[in-house]
């Protein structure tokens, strides 16, 4: 049947809870301080007799709502998408004794949602011929933190943890929930029966429910002392599409929440029921905080705090389609807890499931199938044509051996004709039966080699045939054989990743605590650089204008050491020179003219950057050295009255001469002394 309601409101793949308030009938109290009335977008409004307050859900169930309208308003439209290959979820929630299990399982004669979701589930399998429908059954609970197969219990495991419960240790579990980047959340080790009917699925969890712990309390005499959880796989095969949907359906009976003083006694703080109802509560709490920070949009969201909320996580905000039935008590004295649980759906109404799709997948099975039946009828196809071909080639030798034998006997013909002298009409019959016979031979001949060219021809082409098939094959099942060993490589490659994504941000959230403890240190040091910077930009500024000072003397230091590295060199070359030479080859007027010409060419050619001033200072290394050996190794000189030039001499007046130049051509030792200290001066120069 086609759902008579919305599943949820969408946009796009997000999807809201769908929250549903159920009353339970109570016939010892008379009179409801429970009341709705219609909202105004739709749904209904949940009032309490005496309290301001309302609370909006999508639908009011009083207490005069039969079972089957129950499951039309809430399961019947989760399950129909569960047909289509989404994941669905139902959830009882309330306080102890509130009717959860009898919403969830019913009676025989007026059965709850689990049974009637089998009947729909099973009755869609029968009316749907073009698909392939599997359905399995699985049922754990939760009980003091501890996951159970309620169809396969491990009577030893149960022993072990009531020992260590005695003894004020955890209990542990053999089941592990794990979560598959494909398949969202799984349960490890967990027993799934096949089933192919109502009455087969009901069987098995009536066997798995009497292996769920229940115990009596002074607020209800059956009361469930764990967490239960059917779940239901469903998966539609599609022969003609070969793609194949998996739908998952969740049904969960949750404990109900109660108050120690209320269901145990005043001073009971201890003993299994004790230790029972804080982990029910626990559990409750952790789920309450889960739907919170879902409802107020929160990036973290506590799933691992619990069992529960760990195996519920694709329910609230996953890839589910999840509606919730809140059971409520009309008797006033349960208002606080009727309110809790009120308070608790209208957060439950703000959970938005996020990443809602169908699931759906190459079947791999039937493609598997469909190949191995491909390669199969290659195989008889291959079989076939080498028997034709084997017939072909016998046949054919057949052929050959009869041509063989008529021209052996045709040449043993034409022999007994040449050795027996016959007469003219028996040459002429012998001729007329020689004509026949090889008339009779060429359409032999004829007829045989069209069966040969024939057979030959049948025969190429089931051997091209074959090597096609044989190619074919090959390639295919060296691309199945790849895309399976890709499949397996990249399962266990995301579950990898979903693992240490998962540990990677536990990491990150200690991260995050710890840099929140030292963001108010690095605001203090962050404006303590501020005020650092500030004063380090004050003292650039001075150290740039000292630097612009620098520069300047710098440049002013190289022009003077340029100007006295020339003076220097003129000076060696005329010392040069005045050592080499007489006197008047030494003052020549023309020579002098030309030296101070190259002088200062050379001069005024130099470079002010810096490659001279280290080559000028190697110059001055060099020109000071020498100097010191000729100052050393020089003759006396003659008197200044000897050395005088003369007449009509082109040499250049002393008296135009600079101190510097004329010094050395008088007192030789003195002029030495003069240009070394000059070349210590201009290499200080450099060097600053």
């Amino acid at each position: 049947a086609a759902p008579k309601r919305s599943v949820s409101s969408r946009e796009g793949n997000q999807m809201r809870v769908k929250v549903h308030c159920r009353v339970r009938p109570d016939p010892a109290v008379q009179t409801s301080f429970v009341s709705a009335v219609p909202a105004s977008k739709g749904g209904d409004t949940v009032r309490l007799s005496g309290d301001d307050a309302s609370w909006a859900f999508d639908s009011f169930l009083d207490e005069a709502t039969t079972q089957a309208n129950v499951y039309a308003r809430v399961a019947e439209p989760i399950v129909a998408s569960v047909l289509d290959g989404y994941n669905g979820t139902i959830m009882a929630y309330g306080q102890t004794g509130s009717g959860k299990t009898h919403t969830m399982f019913g009676t025989v004669a007026d059965p709850g949602v689990i049974p009637r979701s089998l009947a729909h589930l099973f009755g869609a399998a029968e009316r749907d011929s073009a698909a392939e429908t599997t359905i399995s059954v699985s049922y754990v609970q939760i009980y003091n933190e501890m996951l159970t197969d309620l169809l396969c219990p491990d009577d030893d495991l149960q022993r072990a943890n009531s020992l260590a419960q005695a003894v004020g240790r955890k209990p542990t579990s053999s089941l592990t929930i794990r979560e598959d980047p494909a398949k969202g959340v799984i349960i490890e080790n967990l027993k799934a029966v096949s089933v192919s009917g109502v009455e087969e699925a009901m069987s098995v969890i009536r066997d798995g429910d009497d292996n769920r712990v229940r115990a009596s309390t002074n607020m209800n005499a059956n009361s469930s002392r764990s967490h239960a959880c059917v779940i239901v796989n469903v998966k539609l095969r599609n022969t003609s599409r070969k793609r194949v949907k998996r739908g998952k359906l969740i049904l969960v009976d949750l404990a109900g929440s109660e108050r120690v003083s209320k269901s145990l006694g005043d001073h009971v703080y201890s003993g299994v029921r004790f230790s029972e109802t804080r982990a029910i509560n626990v559990s409750l709490s952790a789920l309450g905080n889960c739907v919170s920070a879902l409802a107020k949009k929160k990036r973290h969201v506590p799933f691992r705090d619990a069992k529960l909320t760990r195996l519920l996580k694709d329910s609230l905000g996953g890839n589910s389609m999840t509606a919730l039935v809140i059971n409520i008590a009309k008797d006033p004295a349960s208002s606080s807890e009727t309110k809790s649980t009120l308070a608790f759906g209208s957060r439950a109404m703000a959970v938005t499931n996020t990443r809602v799709r169908i699931n759906e997948e190459v079947d791999y099975e039937q493609l598997y199938g469909t190949l191995q039946a491909s390669l199969d009828s290659r195989d008889d196809q291959i079989a076939e044509l080498e028997i034709a071909l084997r017939k072909t080639q016998i046949e054919l030798a057949e052929a050959r051996k009869a041509q063989a034998k008529s021209e052996s006997e045709k040449e043993i013909v034409d022999m007994q004709l040449r050795t027996v002298s016959v007469s003219e009409e028996a040459t002429e019959q012998i001729a007329a039966l020689q004509k026949e016979h090889r008339a009779a031979l060429q359409a032999a001949e004829e007829r045989f080699g069209e069966t040969v060219a024939q057979e030959r021809a049948k025969a190429a082409a089931a051997q091209e045939e074959w090597y096609r098939f044989e190619f074919d094959l090959k390639t295919e099942r060296e691309e199945h054989l790849r895309t399976c060993a890709l499949l397996r490589e990249k399962q266990v490659q995301l579950a990898d990743l979903e693992t240490a994504h998962d540990e990677r941000v536990a990491e990150l959230l200690e991260e995050v605590r710890a840099s929140n403890e030292k963001a108010d240190a690095l605001a203090h040091s962050l404006n303590n650089a501020f005020e650092e910077r500030r004063l380090l930009n004050a003292r650039t500024a001075k150290l740039e204008a000292r630097l612009t000072e620098g520069k300047v003397i710098e440049e002013r230091g190289l022009k003077l050491m340029e100007r006295l590295t020339s003076r220097v060199e003129v000076l060696e070359r005329k010392r040069a020179g005045a050592g080499d030479s007489d006197d008047n080859t030494r003052f020549g007027g023309d020579e002098d003219d030309e030296y101070d010409r190259r002088s200062s060419g050379r001069a005024s050619s130099r470079s002010f950057d810096c490659a001279p001033r280290h080559g000028s200072r190697r110059l001055l290394d060099r020109s000071e050295s020498a100097a010191q050996a000729r100052a050393g190794a020089r003759k006396p000189r003659l008197p200044t009255a000897a050395r005088q030039p003369p007449r009509g001499s082109k040499l250049t007046p002393a008296g135009l001469l600079p101190a510097a130049i004329k010094q050395p051509y008088q007192q030789p030792a003195a002029a030495a002394a003069a240009v070394a200290a000059r070349r210590s001066a201009a290499a200080s120069i450099l060097r600053f």
